[in-house]
């Protein structure tokens, strides 16, 4: 006999004398944890019989849960409670014996499985012990019951409970349970209040209602959900391949997963949302049309109901018009009425009601993240007006057939809410300079005058990275905040930032397109790292009058990128790269202060102009303008204090020009300065930036007073202001 074969296992437990021995030698069969399953009820005093039953159970891949050896007590109950609530719990398969008559243990899983209306399978483990085959009568003979208990029985079981014999073959009870479980119905409904299934539903404020699950995990045709139903659990009807139409408008919680990889749902329908869980739609590649049925002048509608009340409420003698402004003010908090402010002259002058109330609704739908994530069949998405605050965290994520989306009211769009959505081009904002009245010009429905006006002020981290047809995308005039990487790999062609406080890192990296860039916002002080690397169009640049240094590879690989401009008068730090291998002709700076780091202009090979203010003090490091062949001369401050690094330029640079005598360089000018030997470095250097040998500065500092004679050489005194005449400076050489 096969050593783990079910007999040799079956021999093993017929020798246990207690369910502890059977744990302590690993003959229990261990709990399976799938997405559905059913629990087991039973007599520890059964256990042989029953144990039997769980491995050739398992075996035929029935999923099941039970106790595993634990003792009954408090933790059981709880425990229990938990696994029958469940809603993957499809059910309590009950194993009855002679033991399980007088076992309270299996009596209160039977009143759980009533309470969370669970079905109840019967196997009726010896079917002698029955009293005329009725379950409720054997209970009621053999056990003393109280009045609950005997009402649970009745509740429970009656002369038509069906049962099966458990010493039947396998195959006929796996059948017997598949038979029951095909004849319950496709979609379940559950319902909540204040004593039970409240769990099941978030926190939106209402306190009963009915929830639709599928418990069966069909592959599901269609569903249809009556008018009650107001909620969808999580996981409901995911993987469901063959739905094709959803008309879930009147539907107001939708929760984690619901309808996630329905692939062929081509129409979808919602209607006024109060909640949405995480994926919902996620992965519905068939997904082509999505209507809302909200109602854009909900709060104005409240409103007008909660004047209603007002008018409603009749003062007589006994009512004082203190305990009437009482009434009212309970009433505008039973409606949410925390925010909006408005004024009812007419009940009272004086009193001030806030309408609308505390909008925990949008909040609950600005966390749906990945809503739409993956829907690739998706082209158009019109937004409702006030449905969401804020576009969900990588809602569209990858909806690479989505072209046009129109929303309104909406201040912040997420993190990755529009990735990977390739085929976007274009987006619609009302524009927040025109009046009020003129802004239903550009939505689809009109402005709810009693709603809070939002426009769009923040766009989070890759928001929309990856757009590579956004190209006619104007940021509107109200955005504060740009993060890390919103827009890279755009395809977006102008930058006009005027208010912008936060600009994140690498947030237009890689736009081909971009073309022009304007960062005159008086708050913002620098331009970050990475900001516009790799943007080859980029030709033109102004910056804001504050802004102070500029960021490690900022503008590099901008090829077309001649110049700034802007009033650069704080302009103090040029970060490692930052205009590498640009297309700079010149660059001033006018700052009293300046570091330019490593390879910061290396490899712009049009740049032929450097110029600091007078008095400056400078600090080049090396390789500032290492590979810049046009570079050669550079124009001294006067009174320079300056720290220039070994090999700050590269061989091509033939003279510096102090503008005065030797003698007041002597005496005014305190400086640290090496020029790499012209003669050496043709065949120490490679010839390029990207070639520079990692043992460099060791060989700079051994020649470091050959070094210094070469400064000798190539500095040049003048007594008066060069003169650029277009192609060349133009020196008169001090006497």
């Amino acid at each position: 006999m096969p050593k783990n074969s079910l007999e040799a296992i079956f021999s093993k437990i017929d020798l246990c004398n207690e369910i502890f021995e059977l744990y302590e030698k690993g003959l229990i069969p261990p709990n399976n944890y799938g997405e559905e399953y059913f629990f087991i009820s039973y007599s520890h005093s059964d256990f042989r019989f029953v144990y039997k039953d769980l491995f050739a159970l398992q075996k035929e891949k029935l999923e099941i849960w039970f106790d595993r050896g634990m003792t009954p007590g408090r933790d059981w109950d709880e425990t229990a409670e938990h696994f029958i609530a469940n809603f993957a719990c499809k059910g309590i398969i009950l194993y009855l014996g002679e033991h399980s008559f007088s076992s309270k243990a299996v009596l209160k899983e039977i009143a759980l499985a009533k309470k969370y209306d669970k079905p109840i399978i019967p196997f009726v483990i010896d079917p002698n012990v029955l009293i005329d085959n009725d379950i409720a009568l054997t209970y009621k003979s053999k056990m003393k019951l109280d009045e609950a208990e005997t009402r649970l029985i009745e509740g429970a079981f009656n002369q038509k409970t069906l049962w099966i014999d458990a010493s039947f073959p396998i195959k006929q009870k796996l059948n017997y349970v598949k038979n029951l479980r095909d004849n319950r119905p496709v979609v379940e409904v559950v319902e909540f209040n204040k004593q039970k299934n409240m769990d099941m539903v978030p926190n939106i404020g209402l306190e009963e209602g009915k929830i639709a699950i599928n418990l069966n995990n069909r592959q599901l045709h269609e569903v249809s959900l009556k008018e009650d139903i107001g909620f969808i659990y999580k996981v409901a009807f995911a993987n469901s391949d063959n739905i094709e139409t959803l008309d879930l408008s009147h539907v107001v919680s939708i929760d984690d997963y619901a309808f996630a990889n329905c692939d062929k749902l081509t129409n979808l329908t919602l209607g006024q949302l109060e909640y949405l869980g995480v994926s919902c739609f996620e992965g519905c590649k068939g997904l082509k049309e999505v209507t809302f049925n909200h109602n854009p002048h909900k709060k104005r509608d409240d409103f007008l109901a909660l004047l209603k009340e007002f008018d409603d409420i009749k003062i007589d003698g006994e009512i004082t018009q203190e305990e009437l402004a009482q009434a009212i003010n309970e009433i505008s908090i039973e409606q949410g009425a925390e925010d909006y402010e408005l004024y009812d002259q007419e009940h009272f002058p004086e009193r001030e009601f806030k309408i609308g109330g505390k909008d925990t609704r949008v909040n609950l739908l600005d966390n749906c993240k990945r809503l739409f994530a993956n829907c690739s069949s998706l082209s158009y998405v019109e937004i409702p007006l006030n449905l969401f605050e804020d576009v969900p965290e990588e809602c569209f994520l990858n909806c690479s057939s989505l072209t046009t989306v129109k929303m309104a009211n909406v201040m912040t769009i997420k993190k990755g809410a529009f990735r990977g959505c390739s085929s976007l081009s274009f987006i619609d904002f009302p524009d927040p300079n025109i009046s009020y009245e003129e802004v239903s010009k550009y939505l689809s429905s009109p402005p709810d005058v009693y709603s809070e006006t939002r426009y769009l002020t923040k766009i989070e981290e890759e928001a929309f990275y990856g757009c590579s047809s956004l190209t006619n995308f104007l940021l509107p005039f109200t955005i504060c905040v740009i993060e890390d990487y919103a827009f890279a790999k755009s395809g977006i062609t102008q930058v006009y930032l005027y208010n912008v406080k936060t600009l994140g890192e690498g947030a237009f990296e890689g736009c081909k397109n971009l073309y022009d860039v304007e960062l005159d916002s008086y708050y913002l002080t620098s331009v970050p790292d990475r900001a516009f690397m790799g943007c080859k169009a980029l030709a033109g640049v102004i910056l804001g009058e504050r802004v102070d240094s500029i960021g490690i590879n900022a503008f590099f690989a901008c090829e077309a990128l001649e110049g700034i401009e802007g009033d650069l008068y704080v302009l103090n730090i040029i970060g490692e790269n930052a205009f590498r291998r640009s297309g700079l002709r010149h660059f001033s700076f006018q700052s009293s202060s300046v570091s330019i780091h490593v390879g910061a202009f290396a490899s712009c090979h049009e740049l032929s102009e450097i110029s600091f203010a007078n008095g400056a003090r400078v600090y080049i490091d090396h390789d500032a303008f290492f590979d810049t062949p046009n570079l050669k001369k550079i124009l001294l401050p006067r009174s320079l204090y300056a720290k220039i690094d070994f090999a700050a330029f590269s061989k091509s640079l033939e003279c510096l020009f102090y503008p005065g005598s030797e003698q007041e360089y002597q005496e005014k000018v305190r400086i640290e300065f090496s020029i790499v030997d012209k003669g050496c470095v043709g065949h120490y250097y490679g010839e390029s930036y990207d070639d520079i040998p990692e043992d460099r500065d060791d060989f700079l500092m051994q020649n470091q007073a050959r070094l210094d004679l070469e400064l000798e050489k190539r500095l040049r005194f003048y007594s008066e202001t060069p003169i650029y005449d277009g192609r060349h400076w133009r020196y008169n050489e001090a006497n």
